[in-house]
C-alpha cells in the first residue's frame, strides 16, 4: 500500500489501482522538513534582531532573490524559497564560519 494525496485527501491505494486509473494526477506525500525546525530557526533569527521588521525584510529579498537565482535548481523543490532563507540565515548568525573567507 502507497500514500497518495489527491487535493488535501489522504487515500490507501494499492499499485493496480494506478495502472487502471493512470488519468488522476497523484503526489507522493513527504515532507522536506520540520515545522518545529523552521519555528525554532525563526525564532534565533528574531532574538538575534534589533529590529522586527528589518529582518523579516531581509528574510523576504534573499527568499525572493534565491527564488530567481536557483529557479532551474532541482536541489529541493519542496523546500519553499522563504524557508530556506530562514534556515540559511539563521546557519549564519550561529555558525559564522560558514560565511567566513578564510
Amino acid at each position: 500500500m502507497l500514500d497518495y494525496t489527491v487535493i488535501r485527501t489522504t487515500v490507501k491505494l494499492d499499485e493496480s489501482w494506478l495502472i487502471r486509473y493512470p488519468a488522476y494526477i497523484f503526489m507522493q506525500k513527504r515532507l522536506a522538513f520540520d515545522s518545529s525546525e523552521v519555528i525554532y530557526h525563526a525564532q534565533k533569527l528574531l532574538d538575534a534582531a534589533t529590529n522586527r521588521y528589518r529582518i523579516t525584510v531581509q528574510v523576504a529579498n534573499r527568499a525572493k532573490r534565491r527564488r530567481y537565482e536557483d529557479f532551474d535548481s532541482i536541489e529541493d523543490p519542496l523546500m519553499k524559497p522563504a524557508i530556506r532563507a530562514i534556515i540559511e540565515m539563521s546557519d549564519e548568525l550561529t555558525q559564522p564560519e560558514i560565511i567566513s573567507d578564510n
